[in-house]
């Protein structure tokens, strides 16, 4: 284990050895990328480091200090640069897919590529590349930040590339591909998180005040990096725009690595169900979720206690049972949410019902 101060990678590792996803989130600047980067650098372990867009990878290979108009290097890789002397530089190979190289005093590349660079959407039309030397699939930032576009089936996109990776190398007899999820604390319920299915879990480590969670029977570890937990990258917090913004949700989320875009007042975990009786029975990605009406008061309950004597059903993993609810009960469950009359055991509930037509693009 490090005392520097600084956040590495390498010690989620050794205390979480046989985890098979790493998803870490903090505010912003303290290092979750850099440390990722120098480890596998360091101790020669090719890796995949995957971004959202196309236009992402052109950015990081666009730097090129004759003729470029950027005048800082947007390449993950040059900070590491700066500290250690090395020469590891992106170059773009083709659209979206790219490979970071160690490079000689002329900037040319030498031996194989230490990294690949790729783009989400990109795995689909590469052809004839094989990444069995990879030992780790890195998406860095894959919580969306403010204002990007978004496609709901980007964490199906995810699994489909981490899935086609790791068959390759299990064919030929590589260790098991890890996975490696880094972002800034911008928004708790997202196409990837819904997808892992880990948005309650990462919810109950935010209201928990500790950092790791680790889930032994899913090889998961989550890391919710908090302030104060590396004092050598909370120079942030020093800086005259924490004054300024001393209080805000704002300061909560990006220097404090709060999810604090995101409203859990509707979730109660504990909740007294006197006077409940069984409304409308939902099945979601095989698990069913139960919704509770107290005819009394028009208070409603979403939970997973399970009733069978339900008045409706709706398996919202078929199209049609996903139109009838829709037609039939969600206007109205958004319009008594909003009125403070539906509660929820679970975030990833009130989510289903805020983001419904989204989800199944309706």
């Amino acid at each position: 284990m490090h005392t520097d101060g600084y956040y590495h990678f390498e010690d989620d590792l050794e205390l979480f050895p046989d985890c098979v996803c790493y998803v870490c989130w903090s505010a912003r600047s303290t290092g979750k990328t850099y440390s990722f980067l120098k480890y596998c650098l360091e101790t020669d372990q090719p890796f995949i480091y995957m971004k959202r867009t196309n236009d992402d990878v052109q950015l990081i290979c666009s730097y090129d200090p004759e003729s470029s108009l950027l005048d800082k290097d947007p390449s993950p890789y040059a900070p590491i640069n700066e500290d250690t002397g090395s020469n590891v530089r992106p170059f773009l190979l083709q659209k979206g897919f790219g490979a970071f190289y160690r490079c000689d005093s002329e900037d040319k590349p030498i031996g194989k590529p230490v990294g690949y660079i790729l783009s989400l959407n990109k795995m689909k039309s590469i052809k004839g590349v094989s990444f069995s030397e990879c030992r780790f699939l890195c998406f860095d930032e894959f919580i969306p930040l403010a204002g990007e576009i978004v496609r709901y089936s980007e964490g199906k996109m995810f699994l489909s590339i981490y899935m086609t990776i790791m068959r390759s190398n299990k064919f030929k007899g590589c260790p098991e591909l890890k996975m490696v999820l880094f972002a800034n604390a911008e928004e708790i319920a997202t196409p990837v998180t819904s997808e892992l299915e880990i948005i309650d879990d990462m919810a109950d480590l935010e209201a928990s005040g500790e950092k790791y969670l680790h889930i032994e029977d899913r090889a998961l570890l989550l890391h919710h990096i908090r302030p104060g937990d590396y004092p050598a990258a909370d120079a942030n917090l020093k800086l005259g725009i924490a004054k300024l913004m001393k209080g805000t949700r704002w300061l909560k989320k990006e220097l404090e690595g709060d999810f604090a875009n995101n409203d859990f007042s509707n979730v109660k975990r504990k909740f007294n169900m006197k006077g409940f009786s069984p409304y409308i029975k939902l099945i979601y990605k095989d698990k069913p979720i139960y919704i509770y009406l107290n005819s009394d008061t028009g208070m409603y309950y979403w939970t997973r206690s399970r009733n069978d004597k339900c008045l409706f059903t709706y398996d919202l993993d078929k199209e049609n049972d996903q139109k009838k609810f829709f037609h039939e009960h969600l206007r109205d469950q958004q319009i008594e949410c909003m009125e403070g009359n539906v509660k929820f055991k679970y975030y990833s509930f009130y989510y289903l019902l805020q983001d419904y037509k989204k989800i199944f693009k309706l």
